[in-house]
């Protein structure tokens, strides 16, 4: 294996600099590049530059390139995808936690029963909560009493406390599913847009992410929550950056959400209409979950 690995070494290079043009050039402008972009994200380029370090230790000048390649990569991705904030939560302000929950143990109760016990949680919105099979509705509503719940269509749950209206559910098979609520928090009227694109890595996003962004526009949705199953460097974010916000500059630590055992991947994502002023992000990681718990928190006060 060694034998061939240096017999084709220079191949090796080659493929590498092409990953790297893809990362920061190409991305996801064409379908093929898009699953590359998606199957090596910046931190495994990092990694990956160690078997090439070994490969090419006998050549001073590659060596001391891909040393200096090396010191780059990692301050582009501490620049990027590592953050350091400073919480500026007001009292007038609220917090919506969001969360993937298909593949937890037992649908993370317990861990949201913690998580519940520590922070001040106005809404809670899950994806792929799979209610309509699953024995956990009880223990939800338990849990939740001090919450109003409404099980959504695309395997979605709300609760919040205040009243919820469903306005609208849109879905297409293999592409995604957006449900449409209108929540009151206190004195404040919030339009929210929860967002679940279909996952699979071999399947060109640009169309569904089109659509949910369209959507947002057209409907002038407050706060977006999705899982993207596409990372934030995404080129197809570029039209959502117009009229809203990430909260992702508004944490500590990293960003990536997924998978949470070596998070590689910022799938999961909170959106901010421009007319709402961001305040923090926190996430959270549980061992039995791969994707990360997110709280957003914005102040109620709209921008004129």
């Amino acid at each position: 294996m060694t034998k061939y690995l240096k017999k084709y070494k220079a191949h090796i290079l080659v493929v590498y600099i092409f990953l790297l043009s893809v990362h920061f050039g190409f991305k996801d402008h064409f379908f093929i590049t898009g699953i590359i972009f998606y199957t090596f994200p910046l931190l495994l380029l990092i990694i990956a530059l160690i078997p090439l370090f070994i490969l090419f230790y006998s050549k001073l000048k590659i060596r001391l390139l891909l040393l200096g390649l090396a010191g780059l990569l990692s301050y582009l991705w501490f620049q990027n995808y590592y953050y350091t904030y400073e919480n500026n939560t007001i009292s007038e302000s609220h917090s919506i936690m969001f969360w993937n929950i298909a593949k937890q143990e037992d649908y993370n109760i317990k861990d949201l029963k913690k998580v519940l016990e520590t922070k001040s949680i106005d809404a809670i919105l899950f994806v792929e909560a799979m209610h309509e099979d699953n024995g956990f509705n009880t223990e939800f509503k338990h849990l939740l009493k001090d919450y109003n719940i409404e099980f959504l269509e695309g395997n979605m749950l709300i609760a919040a406390k205040g009243s919820i209206t469903l306005k609208n559910y849109s879905k297409e098979q293999n592409n995604y599913n957006i449900n449409h609520l209108q929540i009151e928090l206190e004195q404040n009227s919030y339009s929210i847009a929860i967002v679940d694109i279909y996952g699979n890595p071999l399947h060109n996003k640009r169309y569904a992410l089109n659509k949910a962004i369209t959507y947002s526009k057209d409907n002038n949705i407050d706060v977006i929550f999705g899982d993207f199953n596409t990372p934030f460097e995404s080129v197809h974010f570029d039209n959502l950056k117009l009229n809203y916000k990430s909260l992702r500059e508004y944490q500590n630590g990293v960003s990536a959400t997924w998978p949470t055992s070596i998070p590689l991947l910022e799938i999961d994502q909170i959106w901010l209409n421009k007319k709402l002023t961001p305040l923090s992000l926190e996430k959270q990681y549980f061992k039995s979950s791969d994707h990360a718990l997110l709280i957003g928190t914005f102040n109620s006060n709209l921008k004129n």
